[in-house]
């Protein structure tokens, strides 16, 4: 079992602040080279630090994105989930090293990116919701790289994100469908997560959108380019650890289409 000692950033425990291509909604021979930061969510996998995911939810915290897939494993015991908290640990402990670092990756996988015919993208908040565009540094690389496209996720409210130069969607959370409202009327696309089949369309905030299948790609700056208006990126939801399902009764995040809700006979509030 990892302490709390064992995830600090050291001579001996010094991982990449980005993962290339960890995410297979990356490999889609698009022509993009992408580079995801993971850190640990929420308080972290001990639940004793500060909250990097501001206006994260109870059911998004019990079936948060970062414990599935391989990241199912028990949260103290895991490599990866050591190597998120690491980065967590670098980022809040000493930002100076951490953005010094980043930069150093960005610029190597921009000349990786070069060198194979590639453009490159960059999405910080792969696990997080930290507000970047406050921190001087990450302004400061953002510059130094023009070329590279920033994007991101976000229950943020758009209204405190327009210092972000790159591309935000909008993520829902349930309670959000004003704000998913105000994001959708400033032109973002809306990520909601879905139990079961997609739906071809959906009503988010008093607004029906065409749905499209996020699970295809994570490169949601593309869409403009056969979508010319925001659309739902519907993901589906995927199966994380029993433990963590198992671990309170928080309902299950996510959305259901109208035609699950009858045929599990669910009582859920309308939209």
């Amino acid at each position: 079992m990892y302490t709390e000692e064992d995830c600090r950033y050291s001579a001996t425990n010094h991982p990449d602040l980005l993962s290339v291509e960890a995410d297979p909604r990356t490999k889609n021979g698009l022509g993009w080279l992408v580079g995801i930061g993971f850190m640990s969510p929420y308080k972290g996998i001990f639940g004793t630090g500060p909250n990097l995911c501001t206006f994260a939810t109870e059911p998004c915290i019990k079936d948060c994105i970062g414990y599935t897939g391989r990241a199912r494993a028990d949260e103290t015991s895991s490599p990866i989930h050591r190597a998120r908290e690491t980065r967590r640990r670098l980022f809040l402990d000493d930002r100076d090293a951490y953005f010094k670092k980043l930069r150093m990756e960005v610029g190597a996988l921009a000349r990786k990116a070069d060198r194979k015919g590639l453009r490159l993208a960059v999405r910080l908040n792969g696990t997080t919701d930290v507000l970047w565009e406050i921190y001087p540094a990450f302004l400061a690389i953002q510059n130094e790289f023009p070329s590279v496209m920033w994007y991101d996720y976000t229950k943020i409210p758009v209204r405190h994100r327009s210092g972000f130069n790159g591309h935000l969607t909008f993520s829902w959370s349930g309670e959000n469908e004003e704000e998913c409202r105000l994001a959708i009327l400033a032109g973002h696309n809306i990520a909601v997560p879905y139990h079961g089949q997609l739906p071809l369309a959906d009503t988010i905030g008093g607004i029906t959108l065409k749905v499209v299948n996020g699970d295809e790609s994570d490169l949601r700056f593309l869409d403009r380019g056969t979508h010319p208006h925001p659309v739902i990126v519907g993901l589906r939801i995927v199966k994380i650890s029993t433990k963590r399902r198992n671990k309170d009764d928080t309902p299950s995040f996510g959305k259901y289409t109208a035609g699950e809700k009858m045929a599990l006979n669910l009582t859920v509030a309308p939209n």
